[in-house]
């Protein structure tokens, strides 16, 4: 039978996670008799009814991340607190924002905020968004590490050379790549600064109060053609009409699309994806993706 809550049914794969949040804020005095499931690929987002309070429920950074896992999520913790929802969904007021761990899932709560969806329409808009972000991570007072998940990808993609499930050759190809794109940053001299670390679409709200950031938990320090790689290199793989829209918004932004630094960082930001989806999701749709990925970066995808 799947699991139930005050009436919603839930997906199996997700009741574990929706309890774990529940039985936290019940902790914390919250009568939590709705909780609704309203996101979930790498987190799982629960909206803990009838209070306006979210919990994001960390289900893939622990996979990929295993005991690191926590750090990362001290150091999102610390930074949503610090912005206080400038640029960013803020920290839920009726119980403590974390993180918490409950049954082999960290988690954090954060403010409810209707939104009409991902992301704001005008890409210049998007881009000064991220620009305003970054203007208010400035000062931060905490150590993020330097381009951490770009240092965390080596692991993840020798174990997955190593996985017999997987296409080795692909998987080398990438290695090398990886190795050739880590030189290649080295060498440059980069100003480095406090960076939400996934700033995709996904994770930007088209809120009443404006735009805001939401899932910090890739938060990390580095050059902000990171970021905006983040925001572009999706697109720029499919090789669609995004990509022109999303150039517009790193325009915005300050940077020039077309510059050597940002095609380095996207190369950089596609490698890390790669080896995340694999190592922390396989699911259908993440496989697919990865792979198209794998292609741009080989040189078998029309977008190469």
């Amino acid at each position: 039978m799947l699991p139930s809550f005050g009436g919603l049914v839930v997906h199996s794969d997700l009741g574990p996670a929706v309890r774990a949040a529940v039985a936290v804020a019940r902790r914390y005095g919250l009568a939590v008799t709705d909780p609704r499931v309203i996101g979930s690929y790498s987190n799982v987002m629960v909206h803990l009814r009838p209070h306006p309070v979210v919990a994001r429920v960390a289900a893939a950074a622990v996979r990929a991340r295993g005991r690191d896992a926590m750090a990362w999520l001290e150091r999102e913790a610390a930074v949503i607190a610090y912005l206080g929802g400038r640029s960013a969904v803020a920290p839920a007021e009726a119980v403590p924002l974390g993180p918490h761990h409950e049954d082999g899932f960290p988690l954090l709560f954060l403010g409810f905020v209707e939104h009409r969806g991902h992301p704001p329409s005008s890409p210049e808009v998007v881009g000064a968004t991220l620009r305003s972000l970054h203007a208010a991570m400035e000062g931060f007072p905490g150590r993020l590490p330097e381009l951490g998940v770009l240092r965390e990808t080596r692991g993840w993609l020798d174990a997955l050379v190593a996985d017999r499930d997987l296409p080795a050759a692909d998987l080398v190809a990438v290695r090398d790549r990886y190795e050739q794109v880590r030189d290649e940053i080295a060498g440059k001299a980069w100003h480095c600064q406090a960076l939400h670390g996934d700033a995709h679409l996904g994770n930007l709200l088209d809120t009443s109060r404006g735009p805001l950031w939401t899932d910090f938990e890739d938060v990390q320090c580095g050059p902000p053609e990171w970021d905006l790689a983040a925001l572009v290199a999706g697109a720029r793989v499919e090789a669609g009409r995004g990509a022109a829209l999303l150039d517009r918004a790193v325009l915005a932004y300050g940077v020039d699309p077309a510059s050597p630094g940002l095609a380095l960082m996207v190369r950089a930001r596609i490698i890390a994806a790669v080896a995340w989806e694999l190592a922390a999701g396989r699911n259908p749709d993440g496989l697919a993706r990865a792979y198209r990925r794998i292609d741009w970066l080989v040189g078998r995808g029309s977008g190469s």
